[in-house]
Parts: C-alpha cells; sequence; structure tokens
C-alpha cells in the first residue's frame, strides 16, 4: 500500500512522558508521543525515521509498529544537547522495544485470506515528474509491504528501486500479489467447472512477468447429450453418443468438451478466457438422415456414426467490479464469444440429401454445444476479494482510505483517496459479532450531523442514532455487514460479522473407530453471556447406537457394537432461549475398510445451491457406485462411471438457515464396509 505524504522523509515522532504513550496525528504523518520528565521539568522530542518501523498484528488484531531498530534523527529540547546524550538515546532505543498500537482489527472475524499477519514499512520520494511545480518536489509517499493469512511468512522484500505507484489524482494505491489473486480466488472457482483435469499457474521465463492460469491437457467439461432439431418427419439429425440396430434407436452419450490450451490471462480492467482455436478433440457421435435408394430409388432413413473432430476459438470476458461500500473487488461477466468447428460437413455431407440441410444441422448442433459451453463459463461464481483488512491496518482510527478504481494488468492494483479532512470522526466499536436479531450501538466522536448506512441492503437496519439491529434470519451461517458513518467532512467504516446462531459449538465434525473408543471434549459457548448453562443431546442414525454425553459435553462413545459401515451421531447443543448448535460424529465400524478416498475430502464454504463434483477410484475388487450423505440436506447425482473413477454432482440445498456440514459416504452396493466419506461445509459468506 503507498499513502502520499507532503514530506520527502515520513517520520514518526517518539515524545517521551512518564514512560506512557499516548497517540497523535498532524499534517498527514503519524506520530506516537512518550515524554520523559526529569526531576527539574526538562522535556525532549525525539523523531524516529519511519523507514525503520516493522509491524504486527497478534492474535487480538493488535495492529502495532516496532520502532526499536530505529535511529534517532533529531533531539528537540530548549538547547543543543551534547553528543553524550544523543548516544544514550540512540543506545536507549536499541536496547528498548518502542512499539506504537495503530488500532485493533478483530481479524478473526473476517475469514479473509487478506488479513494482516506483519507489515515492513518503508518511505519514498516522489519522483520530479510526479509533481508540476517545484514547491512540490517535498511530496512523498509510505509504503507497507503486508504478509497475509495466504502467506504469513512473506516474501523478498523490492529493493530501494520500487517504483512510485500513485497517480496524480489518487493519494492510495493498493496492490495484491498476481499470484495470490490467480491461485487463491480464480484457480478454486475455475477448477470447480471441470469434469477432469485442473488449471495450472504459469508465467514467463522472466522474472516480472505476470503469472497467467492454461487448462491441463486432461481439462474436459462435461456438456450432457447434445442433439440437434429434427428436421424432417424424424430424420436428418445428429447427437453426441450411438445408435442401438435392433431396432434403430438413439443411445445417448455426454458431450465431453476437450479445454487443453485454454488460459486465463490478465488484461488491465479485465479477466479473458481464451480458447486454442488450435486445440482439436475428438466426440462419438451419430446421425439418422433421409437418403435415396440406389436400388429401389426411394428415400430411406440411414444411420451413420462417427467420430467427429470438434475445435474452439473465441473466449470470455470478466470485468472487476469494485464495491466502495464493503470494500470488495468482484468480477462480472461482460462478453461471452465462445465459438465451435468440427468436420461434420466434410465426414457425413455424402449422406446428407442436400448441401443446405447439411449446414442446417450442422449450424443446429454447433449452437447447441455452444450454448453449453457458455452457460458453464456464466456460471463461474468468483469469490470476492474483500480488502476490508489490508485498507484499515494503515492508521485505521485516524485515515479513511476510499477505493476509486480497480485494474489488474498483472498484479491487482486498487486506486484510492486518503483525506485529511477525513481524520475527525471516529467510529466504535471498528468490529463486532452478532447473533441474528442482536443490536450493536455505535458511538462517534461528532456531536451531531452523523448519518448512518449499511452494505449489503439485506444486513439489518441501523438507525439515525447509529442503532443497528442484525436481521432476524440469514441464508448460511455468516454474513458480513459493512457500518459506514458520515458528515459532511468525514467518513468511516465499521465490519459487523453476524452469525446465525449464539450459540457455537467445536468441534464441527470428528470420528472414531471402534477400535479406539477415546472420549471427546465438546465446547459450546453463547455469544453476550458465555458462562450460559447449555442443555445437550444426541440422535443417532442408528437408534441403539448413540453415546452418551455429559452435562458440559464430554461425549463418550457407545459400548455396543457399532453396526456394519458407518454410523452418524448428530450432537446438539441447546441455549436457555431455545437456540442451537450442532456436530455430527462418524463411528466406524471394527469391520469398515477405508476403501475409498474421495477428491476432494473436505470442501468448505459452499454456496447454498452450488454444485460440488466428487470422485471416488475403484479398487481391483470393489466399485464406489452407491453414494448417499448425512443429513439429507441437498442432493446427488446418480454414480457416472468414468474408467476406474466413479463420479457424483453434490447439490446444496437452495437455503440454509446456518452453517451446515454434510457428511457424503461413498460405499460398494451391498457391502457398507467397503466404504469412504468427505464432508461438505454448506455456509453462504455474504459480503
Amino acid at each position: 500500500m503507498n499513502a502520499s505524504t507532503q514530506n520527502s522523509r515520513a517520520v514518526a515522532t517518539l515524545d517521551f512522558l512518564d514512560g506512557n504513550v499516548i497517540e497523535r496525528s498532524h499534517d498527514g504523518q503519524v506520530n506516537s508521543y512518550i515524554r520523559i520528565r526529569p526531576g527539574m521539568g526538562y522535556g525532549l522530542t525525539l523523531n524516529v525515521d519511519l523507514i525503520a518501523g516493522q509491524g504486527s498484528v497478534d492474535e487480538q488484531g493488535r495492529v502495532q509498529i516496532d520502532f526499536s531498530q530505529g535511529t534517532i534523527a533529531i533531539i528537540n529540547v530548549i538547547n543543543n544537547p551534547p553528543a553524550e546524550v544523543l548516544a544514550f538515546f540512540q543506545q536507549w532505543l536499541v536496547n528498548n522495544a518502542v512499539t506504537y498500537e495503530l488500532g485493533q482489527l478483530s481479524l478473526q472475524d473476517l475469514g479473509s485470506g487478506l488479513t494482516p499477519k506483519k507489515f515492513i514499512i518503508r518511505t519514498q520520494q516522489a519522483p520530479l515528474s510526479a509533481r508540476r511545480v517545484a514547491e512540490d518536489d517535498g511530496y512523498g509517499a509510505v509504503l507497507l509491504f503486508v504478509a497475509t493469512n495466504v502467506n504469513p511468512a512473506g516474501g523478498s522484500l523490492p529493493t530501494d528501486a520500487y517504483p512510485w505507484l500513485i497517480p496524480q489524482e489518487s493519494s492510495s494505491t493498493v496492490l495484491v500479489n498476481n499470484r495470490l489473486v490467480l491461485e487463491c480466488y480464480l484457480k478454486p472457482e475455475l477448477d470447480k467447472m471441470l469434469t477432469s483435469g485442473q488449471w495450472e499457474l504459469i508465467r514467463g521465463t522472466q522474472d516480472d512477468d505476470a503469472f497467467s492460469l492454461r487448462a491441463s491437457d486432461n481439462a474436459t467439461l462435461n456438456g450432457g447429450f447434445v442433439q440437434s432439431v429434427p428436421l424432417d418427419n424424424g430424420a436428418n439429425y445428429a447427437w453426441s453418443g450411438n445408435y442401438a440396430t435392433t431396432p434403430n434407436s438413439v443411445v445417448p452419450e455426454d458431450f465431453i468438451y476437450s479445454l487443453r490450451g485454454a488460459t486465463l490471462s490478465l488484461d488491465n480492467e479485465r479477466l479473458a478466457i481464451n480458447f486454442d482455436g488450435g486445440n482439436r478433440f475428438q466426440q462419438n457421435m451419430a446421425s439418422c438422415f433421409w437418403t435415396i435408394s440406389g436400388q429401389t430409388g426411394t428415400t430411406v432413413r440411414t444411420w451413420h456414426r462417427a467420430k467427429l473432430d470438434f475445435w474452439s476459438t473465441g473466449g470470455t470476458v470478466y470485468q472487476l467490479v469494485l464495491d466502495h461500500k464493503a470494500e470488495t473487488v468482484g468480477i462480472a461477466l461482460t462478453d461471452n464469444k465462445v465459438t465451435i468447428g468440427s468436420n461434420f460437413i466434410e465426414v457425413w455431407n455424402n449422406f446428407i440429401e442436400t448441401k443446405a440441410v447439411a449446414n442446417e444441422i450442422h449450424s443446429d448442433l454447433r449452437s447447441a454445444i455452444v450454448l453449453i459451453v457458455r452457460n458453464l463459463m456464466e456460471d463461474i461464481q468468483f469469490k470476492d476479494i474483500e480488502v476490508f483488512a489490508l485498507n484499515h491496518v494503515l492508521f485505521p482510527e485516524h485515515n479513511i482510505n476510499r477505493l476509486k478504481s480497480a485494474h489488474i494488468p498483472g498484479d491487482m492494483v486498487i486506486f484510492g483517496e486518503i483525506d485529511a479532512s477525513l481524520t475527525s470522526l471516529e467510529l466504535a466499536p471498528l468490529q463486532a459479532v452478532l447473533p441474528v436479531g442482536k443490536s450493536q450501538q455505535f458511538t462517534t466522536n461528532a456531536s451531531s450531523g452523523v448519518t448512518y448506512s449499511l452494505s449489503p441492503a439485506n444486513g439489518g437496519t441501523i438507525s439515525a442514532s447509529g442503532l443497528y439491529r442484525a436481521p432476524e434470519t440469514i441464508n448460511g451461517g455468516v454474513l458480513g455487514v459493512t457500518i459506514t458513518a458520515k458528515t459532511a467532512t468525514a467518513t468511516v467504516a465499521a465490519h459487523i460479522t453476524v452469525v446465525a446462531s449464539p450459540v457455537q459449538i467445536s468441534p464441527a465434525f470428528f470420528a472414531l473407530h471402534e477400535d479406539n473408543p477415546l472420549a471427546v471434549q465438546l465446547n459450546a459457548m453463547v455469544l453476550g453471556d458465555e458462562n450460559t448453562a447449555l442443555n445437550w443431546s444426541l440422535t443417532s442414525s442408528a437408534p441403539d447406537v448413540t453415546g452418551i454425553i455429559s452435562s458440559d459435553g464430554l461425549y463418550m462413545p457407545p459400548f455396543e457394537a457399532y453396526p456394519l459401515g458407518y454410523t452418524y451421531v448428530t450432537v446438539t447443543a441447546t441455549s436457555p432461549g431455545g437456540q442451537t448448535s450442532q456436530a455430527h460424529i462418524l463411528l466406524i465400524s471394527a469391520q469398515t475398510q477405508p476403501e475409498f478416498k474421495i477428491t476432494p475430502p473436505f470442501v468448505t464454504s459452499l454456496a447454498p445451491g452450488a454444485v460440488q463434483t466428487l470422485s471416488a477410484d475403484a479398487t481391483l475388487d470393489f466399485d464406489p457406485n452407491d453414494w448417499a450423505c448425512y443429513p439429507a440436506l441437498g442432493t446427488l447425482s446418480r454414480p457416472v462411471q468414468e474408467g476406474s473413477t466413479y463420479r457424483v454432482k453434490y447439490t446444496a440445498p437452495a437455503t440454509v438457515n446456518a452453517d451446515e456440514l454434510v457428511i457424503v459416504r461413498a460405499i460398494q452396493q451391498g457391502k457398507a464396509h467397503r466404504a469412504g466419506y468427505a464432508v461438505i461445509d454448506v455456509a453462504n459468506k455474504l459480503k
């Protein structure tokens, strides 16, 4: 992050006062003050180069800068100090950790990969070409290099030749690493659309080349059954698959579309998925045509089959969408120009009565394939990139960085405006966690003229006096809400995390094997009243095999022999007010073997209504051909076998009242002791 300042050399001032730290700010600079008053009443002020600061964010969300490695630039006293005094305080700074607390963020509630963990501060003088008049030669920037939860160890620090990145019309720039955007936000969503294969991270040969994504050689889309519309009395059409000869009838197959070589590249304000026109793939196709019999001269229906060649051209384009209130960057589809070519006419032209009919069938079939591919591309849902925590880690209580525009020429760059007039307004609390239906009072240091608003629109209500009330229900377990307070000259924002139930229980899932029946301590609390006594209860898919649970949440597995295969036990913690939270236990029989590994084994934050493909490979003796889920939330498609791999699609329920865990199991039909399982977390985290 770059933030401009009017000094070519930004400093943090340490003012010593009885060992206590007080924070101040003036002229766009950030200062912390500690003053020592000797018995005679003398005082001094130390200016420490801000470039020396290194920062961190602790587990409580306290954002701190450590100046212990700094050097003293100026000592302000009544008279010039002797060299011994300067040397004394230089040594004192080395031996004493001086930290400045910028503010506090409840980062564990944000759940973002961009949660800051540590950062390094530098200063930078603006290039002469960036300003029009010589008097402005002293402008500079504070550079904040942030290591986030994605890579908390951080990377290599840029050199002193780091470029000036703030345009004249802005006063701040936020950069999000190109690889982070691709790996953590784009690739997971793109991989979900594939039937096989994956999107691979690639880059050029130069160190500063941007990363991009390319579909692997085995990357495919399952387009389902495709056919053209019959033109004449049940003939003159084609379809994906084969045909039976006795009697002649359609044998459908799914159209498997190859994405081999497709690339996703970044181009300023947009992302483009491009398809390689040279990527040819084959598909089993069949057809039924009217033809003239050479023996009788009559028109008869003839059936044909062939492996046709297909290839793709064109692509899809996505634009960056900036939500100023929620402080997120999203991606929306703006253009889709996928076209499909094939050798349909060359292979079957001799069997079709006229060229016009051939062209019409070919066009109809091609349109059907293109429509499927376009629909799949348009269904991609990209997770918003939330920059709230990054945007507020730099002096969050005293400056507002208003986001203006987002671009992605390589790294994602977001320009903004830091206005000194905004520093007078403070909002409390900056972070809070509330159950549905509960209230939180917000306050500011302004005496009047404050207007409150919130985002998103379904995020509850806030009164003119700043009393926020969470919605009575939310679709999913968590809803992120941004509260904004404005005056005529200032704006400040806070973040509320609304949870579906005040009762929180952990762990949410665990498995116990009959051969190792360990007791497990479950922990639960009620937000706002952590000492509330809870009522615990158990239900089981096998009523006589449940186990017991104590009043403090200690679960003891059953002493009875487990039934063959898996037994599912649900633990429910209920508050005196009737709110609940649940955990699931998987009891595994001693005779059950983990025959099948389901991929992926754990799916997090699957949105309501979303689809997740699961797969498992057969062994030499057993096939994972029987799938089910517990509890019965959502639906599973029939298993589809491709070689030794079985695939199903899990569709999450359209709405959920809270985070829901679903256990998906696969077994050999009729042999429950040959099994495998995966866990899916259905949790719509709206921003």
